[in-house]
């Protein structure tokens, strides 16, 4: 059930938010070069995380150095990073600094000369979507790759920020939900001495009443005594 995976909801959110700032700040060339890998069944990833900047993105230290853009650093925790025919990589530019006015957007494809997939995380949980580890040592993109111009890479950062959070939250509704009517579903097709419980269970899921779960509890247990 895809509500209730969320290997399932991680892969199709990091695709679409991926590729987000391509729908919404790439050039027409640059749509017409990507966007169809996408529509014919390619994967995009986002490379944002680093091992010193996590919650606090600004704080990157992957750099761009023009004019063909050579890429230094690398990535943690990238979601598709290690399938992905498209990787949309945030960085600064060297040339503007090390403050958040010098992020910027470039765009490495697979086969990039530089562009290494250290490894995978071995997680406990939604090991059906991959985590990755990527490095960029003097990673070679043409110029053409660069999303907008130096320094526009954080209004292009907060704008998929504010798409994809909310489906976080979708996502753990959609498996709280599954797993409340799996314990419905398991307690209906539970044993004659239990109807009193399934009928009480059933009351509680039409009226998301908590009391009525504390009293079928209750009357759970001093039924087993």
């Amino acid at each position: 059930m895809p509500k209730a995976c969320a290997s399932t909801g991680i892969v199709w959110a990091t695709n679409f938010h991926a590729i987000s700032p391509l729908v919404d700040f790439a050039s027409h060339d640059q749509k017409n070069r990507w966007l169809p890998v996408i529509a014919n069944g390619g994967l995009a990833a986002l490379a944002l995380t680093e091992p010193s900047a996590g919650s606090d993105a600004t704080g990157m230290k992957t750099t761009f150095r023009e004019d063909e853009i050579l890429v230094n650093g690398s990535k943690i925790f990238i979601t598709n990073g290690d399938v992905a025919d498209i990787i949309v990589l945030f960085g600064k530019w060297a040339e503007l600094g090390d403050g958040r006015d010098a992020i910027s957007v470039a765009v490495i494809e697979k086969g990039a000369p530089g562009f290494k997939v250290i490894g995978t995380d071995k997680k406990m949980g939604s090991r059906a979507s991959s985590t990755a580890a990527l490095s960029f040592n003097t990673c070679r993109i043409p110029r053409a790759n660069l999303l907008g111009k130096p320094g526009e890479g954080l209004k292009m950062l907060y704008d998929f920020l504010r798409k994809s959070r909310p489906s976080v939250a979708a996502q753990a509704l959609g498996i709280a939900r599954a797993a409340f009517e799996d314990a419905i579903a398991y307690v209906n097709d539970c044993p004659a001495p239990l109807k009193r419980l399934r009928f009480e269970v059933s009351l509680f899921s039409k009226r998301g009443d908590r009391r009525c779960g504390k009293a079928v509890s209750a009357k759970s247990r001093s039924s087993a005594s």
